[in-house]
């Protein structure tokens, strides 16, 4: 009886010890997320490593692999922003064999499961050669379309998992990939939605899309767009709606579908307040991203009908001035300058327009071609014989603020992705152009700090050249308003 007892008793304390020891390890798991936040917050990624090489040590740990891997790739990356390069040269091989081998083994332990791990592992893995542009970056797209396509048809699937992949595919500028996911992310939430779909898709949209000073998604705020449209071809967005996608696609530099958006706005709204801005914009995107002078000529003559006193209607004059001047027809040109400088002084504020005005109108009187930063980005941007693609992810503009207010400071900052970068620097010239405030970068200035004292739209271009000539070109617009 008492041996019985006894076993009973030794088997209650085996089953809940079993119980514990499972518990101790489901929160080591679920921890590991926050641990991670915590090393790499001060950079101390090799101590993570240690950590989770010692949870390996009695069995396999696909979690411990994944984070292995992860903690690897943003020790790379550190390395090379911190420009670390003896310990980047004498390990950095080491740690991208270590993320290989790692990743690929969180992905074998998880591929008869599936599970938001082996996505996030093969994300990882896929990312890590779109990065090396190595010759395993097709089969490792391939490989994480099939995880995140298997993922999402599961019964259980989390769909932040599928937009978290379509974010990341997006993020390297693979919109055809990413565009699929979305459509995958969408289509499921779509049926989780019983009814209302448009109304709760429109707050949605709204939700996610360019807002200053918020955490918000733009890309993924166009996807949800695309579908309402998929659902409701004939819904027409109410005005502020309608600026909103136009504006949010603006933001993420898809400037032709920005065009078209905005060209929805001044069609169906005439009186919208922000019509005049989206004219102005129209007419920027048609010269300097589609190459279409005449409608670009036909917006800026547009807003010459608005009053005297919109700054639209300066910078609009501005531009037919220079698209004149830079195709040599200087008596048109000197009218659209003069005519500048006239309703600035009924406007009682021009301010960067009138001096870059000033300067072209000296330019032609001194039978002088216009100043070289600006030059290159018209040649750059008007000539037809470079049909190529206008934006490339190699070059960006980044912007503190979108929206100012007069004499608000703005940080503006370029970014440049070269393919001799990497551990040898690269001499790069930014040439800056456009309406650039009280600032006056130099050519070797990769940012600067700068302010406005008039209202309107500000266009700010550039070009950056490498040593072996023009890497790319692009443009951002700022939109100042009264508080």
């Amino acid at each position: 009886m008492i041996d019985k007892k006894l076993t009973l008793v030794l088997i209650f304390l085996f089953l809940n010890y079993g119980l514990q020891l499972e518990a101790k390890v489901l929160f080591a798991q679920d921890d590991l997320a926050q641990l991670k936040d915590a090393y790499f917050t001060e950079n101390r990624y090799s101590e993570f490593v240690d950590y989770l090489k010692n949870l390996k040590k009695e069995a396999p740990h696909p979690e411990a692999s994944y984070y292995i891997a992860l903690s690897r790739y943003k020790q790379l990356g550190y390395l090379e922003e911190t420009q670390n390069w003896e310990e980047y040269f004498n390990l950095g091989e080491v740690y991208r064999q270590e993320l290989i081998r790692q990743a690929q083994e969180a992905i074998r332990l998880t591929s008869s499961k599936g599970g938001p791990l082996f996505v996030y592992a093969n994300c990882l893995l896929w990312q890590y050669h779109k990065d090396m542009q190595d010759e395993h970056q097709e089969s490792a797209l391939a490989d994480l379309l099939n995880a995140v396509r298997q993922y999402s048809d599961s019964a259980d699937a989390d769909l932040y998992v599928t937009k978290y992949v379509a974010d990341r595919l997006s993020a390297y500028g693979d919109r055809i990939n990413s565009q699929k996911v979305y459509g995958t992310y969408l289509d499921k939430l779509l049926a989780s939605l019983e009814e209302n779909q448009e109304e709760k898709l429109i707050s949605l949209a709204k939700e996610l899309a360019y807002r200053e000073n918020a955490v918000v998604d733009p890309l993924f705020a166009e996807e949800v767009f695309k579908k309402i449209d998929e659902i409701n071809p004939e819904l027409a967005l109410d005005e502020s709606t309608q600026y909103l996608r136009a504006y949010n696609l603006e933001k993420i530099k898809q400037y032709r579908d920005a065009f078209r958006q905005y060209r929805i706005l001044t069609d169906n709204y005439l009186q919208s307040p922000h019509y005049a801005e989206a004219f102005f914009k129209m007419g920027a995107i048609s010269a300097y991203i589609m190459r279409d002078i005449p409608f670009a000529q036909a917006c800026f003559t547009q807003l010459l009908k608005e009053s005297s006193g919109n700054q639209q209607v300066l910078a609009s004059l501005y531009q037919l001035g220079l698209i004149a001047q830079y195709q040599e027809e200087f008596d048109k040109s000197r009218e659209y300058y003069h005519a500048l400088l006239e309703k600035s002084r009924e406007a009682f504020c021009g301010g960067d327009l009138v001096n870059a005005t000033e300067l072209r109108l000296k330019e032609i009187d001194e039978n002088r071609a216009l100043e070289f930063n600006l030059r290159t980005f018209m040649d750059a941007s008007l000539k037809k014989e470079d049909e190529g693609e206008f934006l490339s992810p190699n070059v960006d503009i980044k912007v503190q603020h979108f929206k100012l207010s007069p004499n608000q400071d703005v940080r503006i900052s370029s970014y440049a992705l070269t393919a001799e970068s990497g551990c040898i620097p690269v001499n790069l010239e930014y040439l800056w152009s456009g309406e650039l405030g009280s600032a006056q970068p130099q050519n070797y200035q990769d940012d600067f700090v700068t302010n406005y004292t008039c209202t309107g739209t500000k266009l700010i271009q550039l070009v950056v050249v490498t040593p072996s000539g023009i890497l790319d070109r692009t443009l951002v617009f700022l939109d100042l308003e009264v508080e």
